[in-house]
């Protein structure tokens, strides 16, 4: 049957795991395929949701400094889900509900802790939401960013994570006028209920923009990349 959507994620010693959505006849399930780096060798692929009643669509994986795995997708009923790869024994955790919501364009992004943020459009309020999942206490509930604006319609957010677990995402969103590039940030040090600060314009919104996406370098900085419908760029 056929596979879509393949995502893939390596670490630092050169294990990878692909996942990707693939059809069951009725339904989408998810399936995964772990990379020995030491023996240069993929093993066989198996599903992590298997779910046959409701579809499940748009996987995403990051990799951990430890070597675990962090995988979400949507599920049609239960909403965003998870299941973590842990590479200290080699086994899969139990599916977890991030969100009881219908995402659009997760993204994910983790620190030097190991710990990781998901982000996603859609909610209620419409706007950008998120969940931060921490090996001690899991995932968080979810909570909006500062981003309360219905985002481009098909379009996620953009989302980077320092190393501390800072967090910035960007979205395309109108506010009464043309759509316009929206930035939130998250400041680790004010915790998880607070830290989402309030909303902030990138550009003028003198043309239509979209497609956001942004990171960080090495010292903090964010670097945020759209396109505009003036030029095409």
């Amino acid at each position: 049957d056929a596979a879509a959507y393949p995502v893939i994620a390596v670490d630092l010693q050169g294990n990878a795991t692909a996942v990707w959505q693939q059809n069951a006849g009725t339904n989408n399930l998810i399936w995964a395929n772990r990379y020995s780096a030491s023996g240069a060798v993929w093993g066989d692929a198996g599903l992590i949701e298997g779910d046959t009643a409701y579809t499940n669509t748009a996987p995403q994986i990051v990799s951990t400094p430890s070597g675990d795995m962090v995988v979400v997708w949507t599920n049609q009923m239960s909403g965003l889900v998870s299941r973590r790869y842990v590479a200290d024994g080699g086994t899969w955790t139990g599916r977890t509900t991030v969100a009881l919501q219908t995402p659009v364009g997760a993204r994910l992004g983790f620190d030097s802790s190991g710990n990781v943020i998901a982000a996603w459009a859609g909610g209620s309020p419409s706007g950008v939401w998120a969940s931060r999942f921490s090996v001690a206490s899991g995932w968080t509930a979810a909570a909006p960013t500062g981003i309360g604006l219905p985002v481009e319609s098909g379009h996620g957010p953009g989302l980077a994570v320092d190393s501390q677990g800072n967090a910035v995402v960007v979205a395309a969103a109108a506010d009464g006028g043309r759509r316009r590039i929206w930035a939130s940030r998250f400041i680790v040090d004010a915790g998880w209920d607070a830290g989402w600060q309030p909303r902030v314009a990138l550009e003028d919104g003198s043309v239509d923009m979209s497609a956001a996406d942004v990171v960080f370098d090495g010292m903090g900085n964010a670097f945020a990349a759209w396109q505009t419908a003036a030029d095409g760029g």
